[in-house]
């Protein structure tokens, strides 16, 4: 291969500490590098001259792109992403995007769909193509109708540093968040508890090191895990008609989270479990990756 262009290409928004799958996005890219395999970000909207758009609505945001121009000269955040500079890499990388996106926007040969959540979940509309290879973050993601390849798990961890144990004392009280659970009747939380959606991350560590419990409309954020380091119980409240397992399939996915108030005794008990599991995932994790990274070559033949 040649080391002067990326083998991989990740389109992505600009770096969000606080939009899990904006993190995804440029962790995928920073670890691929870490373990030696090139890889580069396209900014998310920015027209490619392999692609004219046939749709108003990407017309629009291909316009939009050069309007705004926000795309960053760190584009990666604290992680290693270095930018695409030549845009003719598209005809030999593999471009990498989020289940979100619709089509191909910058008309990439060889296309690999991450599922960061249920496709359609947020735009109510999906748009693949032909010939793509589908991998998925989480069990709970996949739709096996799109990708019957159960065994193309991507699951990538990063653990912000800003959130550490700091009390070890008595706690008070319960915080919640809402986040992607927005469309829900948010009435399962205490009445006093502290809504903590719009805090910094500094201001949450300090909440999940005040209170004893951790709501969450949310299901999959990973904010839950964030409380679970901080020492505070983190409490899933159910979807209605969602089970346990179908919430999460892999029993390892629910070790230390309790899902519903019934099972806080039994998220104490298992908190330190989650907490070694986490500390370990970096192995297991760059392992998917190079299984990914395989999957790939052979899919598209290279």
């Amino acid at each position: 291969m040649n080391r002067d262009r990326p083998e991989f290409i990740v389109y992505a928004p600009a770096y969000n500490n606080t939009v899990g799958g904006v993190i995804a996005l440029h962790l995928l890219c920073h670890r691929l590098n870490k373990i030696s395999f090139r890889a580069a970000l396209w900014p998310w909207g920015k027209p490619s001259y392999l692609h004219i758009p046939n749709e108003w609505s990407s017309i629009r945001s291909h316009l939009g792109y050069y309007l705004k121009r926000w795309w960053r000269s760190d584009p990666g955040g604290p992680f290693n992403c270095p930018a695409v500079l030549n845009p003719r890499h598209i005809r030999e990388a593999v471009v990498v995007y989020p289940e979100v996106v619709s089509g191909n926007p910058i008309g990439a040969p060889k296309v690999a769909r991450w599922f960061l959540h249920k496709p359609g979940y947020h735009t109510g509309r999906i748009n693949y193509g032909d010939g793509e290879i589908y991998f998925f973050y989480d069990e709970a993601f996949n739709d096996k109708a799109i990708n019957p390849n159960t065994d193309n798990l991507l699951r990538l961890t990063y653990v912000n540093p800003i959130y550490q144990r700091t009390n070890f004392g008595p706690r008070r009280g319960s915080c919640y968040l809402v986040r992607k659970g927005n469309q829900r009747n948010l009435d399962k939380h205490p009445p006093n508890a502290i809504l903590i959606d719009d805090l910094s991350d500094k201001e949450k560590a300090v909440v999940f090191n005040q209170v004893e419990y951790l709501y969450s409309y949310d299901p999959y954020t990973f904010y839950l895990f964030y409380g679970a380091i901080c020492g505070c119980v983190p409490v899933v409240i159910p979807e209605e008609g969602v089970s346990k397992e179908a919430w999460h399939p892999d029993p390892r996915r629910r070790l230390g989270l309790a899902y519903g108030a019934a099972e806080i005794p039994l998220a104490r008990q298992e908190r330190d479990a989650l907490l070694n599991q986490l500390n370990m995932a970096i192995e297991e994790e760059d392992q998917m990756l190079r299984c990914f990274v395989h999957k790939c070559r052979v899919h598209f033949g290279d």
